[in-house]
């Protein structure tokens, strides 16, 4: 080292901050600071997560220089096979000996982050801090498949009970089948939906795994905490088996003769049902995978509020599966009609003559396209990308088709009704 930076370095050792530094904003004393230990437990816990990320960032930054490395070598050795060449071995070292194969800058900046985060927030303990450190991958757990399997059974034996209790009683060729099939249906459509959505979604994530696509890092969940195909199939035909069971106790297609009516608690537990999935879907506390239904229902409020929000991708992925569920959202909006203005214990509603219900008909098939649009717009905004004009032109011209076919439906739902009245004072 030469003579001139050991006097730079001795400089450093009688430089001295000053305590109150003066400028034009009133200076902080040293007695109004609070260094209570909640406030440096608070500190000490975000500069620990703040480390952690960026060593995650760091290992995602020399992997993608890996990966391009590895493609560069691939492309070439499938140009050498079929151009009969052999000039990898000359680009390659051009490619080694470029700042993308020989810099180590990034090796080095993550040995000090190892070196500072197990002094100070491991005690110097190496193997406690690189547990820490390193990704965390998510262990598969046996109760997981058990009890997927036995939901899956469950769902089976209810569907083969369900088909033969319907041809014991011959409930097809009862009086009461029409009507069990205009209320009934739509309540318990809600959860053929959601459940065939959720089998879907299950089914990607498995050939996700399977074709090694990040997906995690994809739709931006939090490390360790994302949901496998194994627990959405658990969801799923948990959530089917108990709809499934509430279908069997409803099958009666008579009133009781002694009350003139249908029993009230069976005709009420598709709306408990409802209840007990939304209040899961909202319960604070730390169980049934918390982090995987708060990054849900904050993917769902951008969408709605879109554009407020800068898109991500996982906002337009949920804008677009919900443009596929506006059936399941107008069941969803016959459960408030039902259960709020009809005579749900006569199996009886006058929604579909309601002129709010058919006003909000329109709403509920138009919202999941209009997010749509607005994201398009926001992306349109903020990047300048035509495509995205003509990816909401489409989605505009989708709503007018939505609202026009809900328009005919809902004038042939009316006429319909009215032939139906003529008949009776006929009769």
């Amino acid at each position: 080292m030469m003579s001139s930076d050991i006097a730079a370095l001795n400089i450093l050792n009688h430089v001295k901050l000053n305590e109150a530094i003066q400028t034009h904003f009133p200076t902080i004393k040293q007695t109004e600071l609070n260094f209570s230990k909640e406030n440096l437990k608070r500190i000490e816990k975000q500069l620990k997560q703040a480390f952690i990320e960026f060593y995650h960032k760091l290992r995602l930054l020399k992997k993608y220089s890996f990966m391009n490395i590895l493609a560069f070598s691939k492309i070439m050795k499938k140009y050498d096979k079929i151009s009969s060449r052999r000039a990898s071995r000359n680009y390659m070292r051009i490619v080694d000996n470029s700042y993308l194969g020989s810099s180590d800058e990034v090796t080095k900046l993550m040995e000090r982050v190892e070196a500072t985060f197990i002094k100070h927030f491991s005690n110097s303990n190496h193997g406690k801090g690189m547990n820490k450190l390193r990704l965390k991958t998510k262990k598969e757990r046996h109760r997981i498949s058990f009890c997927t399997g036995l939901f899956v059974g469950c769902t089976a034996a209810l569907i083969l009970a369900l088909i033969l209790i319907i041809h014991a009683r011959n409930i097809l060729d009862k009086q009461g089948k029409a009507q069990y099939m205009e209320n009934m249906f739509p309540l318990y459509s809600l959860f053929a939906f959601i459940v065939l959505h959720m089998i879907l979604y299950a089914a990607n994530i498995f050939f996700w795994r399977q074709y090694r696509i990040n997906y995690t890092f994809i739709f931006g969940f939090k490390q360790g905490t994302e949901l496998g195909y194994r627990e959405v199939l658990l969801l799923s035909f948990g959530l089917a088996a108990l709809a499934l069971a509430s279908v069997i106790s409803k099958l009666d297609m008579e009133m009781d003769p002694k009350t003139g009516d249908y029993k009230a608690l069976t005709e009420l537990l598709p709306l408990i049902l409802v209840t007990l999935a939304l209040v899961i879907l909202i319960f604070p506390f730390n169980i049934l995978y918390r982090s995987s239904r708060l990054f849900f229902l904050t993917t769902l409020f951008h969408c709605i509020c879109a554009p407020l929000y800068k898109v991500k991708f996982q906002d337009f992925f949920l804008a677009d599966q919900l443009t596929s569920q506006v059936q399941a959202l107008r069941s969803l909006q016959f459960y408030i009609c039902y259960y709020g203005w009809g005579d749900y214990k006569h199996r009886q509603n006058t929604c579909k003559m309601n002129d709010a219900f058919n006003t909000f008909y329109f709403v509920v098939a138009v919202v999941p396209y209009w997010s749509r649009l607005l994201l398009c717009l926001r992306r349109l905004h903020e990047e300048k990308d035509p495509m995205q004009a003509y990816n909401g032109l489409k989605y505009f011209l989708t709503i007018i088709a939505v609202c026009t076919h809900s328009k005919s439906t809902s004038e042939g739902r009316k006429l319909l009704r009215r032939d139906w009245f003529c008949k009776d004072i006929c009769k």
